[in-house]
């Protein structure tokens, strides 16, 4: 589909009116009128309705226009982004992480942002965390990924990646039979971290 006959269309829908539309977009208003018309074509499916007084749209023309605003505005997201992308040059990135983080998900999100901005040079520091969180307020970290839930006021946060967390225990171990355990719990405990896959 042809993204400018959509955006045309989008006017039209709008507007209700082709006189009127036709001066939105900066045409007259026959070819404005062929623009319709070979949309139409090439859908297979009428639009508009169009009497002498009044231009209305069809069910098709309905949907049409919810999913064409839609896909107007996602188009006109990549286009930012791309533009955005197109004009880092270089430059550095200091990245704090927690032990946990490195294990379940922070390789495979930095090699999807290396795979986008290559021209980046990364900077990892494996923290604590309150060490990380003192770093972002000093400013010696740009970003960090910690586990859990962040509850630090002068601090912005959004979930990444949500992964469930399980834990291997003796058979014999006091916490064997329960269904759930809670991070907290195991602060007295020997810990060994490894990957999912291992």
């Amino acid at each position: 589909m042809d993204l400018s006959k959509l955006r045309a269309f989008v006017v039209v829908a709008e507007e209700l009116n082709f006189r009127r539309s036709a001066e939105i977009l900066g045409m007259t208003q026959p070819p404005l009128t062929r623009l319709i018309a070979g949309l139409e074509d090439d859908l297979g499916a009428k639009l508009f309705e169009r009497t002498t007084r009044q231009v209305k749209l069809t069910g098709t023309g309905v949907f049409l226009l919810k999913e064409g605003r839609e896909i107007i505005a996602r188009a006109e997201k990549l286009e930012h982004e791309v533009r955005a992308i197109s004009r880092i040059k270089g430059g550095e990135l200091s990245v704090a992480f927690s032990t946990t983080v490195f294990l379940a998900s922070l390789p495979k999100i930095m090699g999807a942002f290396q795979e986008r901005f290559p021209k980046v040079v990364i900077q990892l520091h494996q923290e604590t965390r309150q060490r990380l969180f003192a770093g972002l307020r000093q400013g010696r970290f740009d970003v960090g990924f910690v586990e859990g839930s962040v509850d630090e006021e002068d601090l912005a946060s959004d979930t990444v990646h949500d992964e469930a967390l399980g834990v291997l225990l003796p058979k014999q171990h006091s916490f064997a039979r329960r269904k759930q355990v809670e991070l907290s719990e195991l602060g007295g405990e020997t810990i060994i971290l490894h990957p999912r896959r291992q």
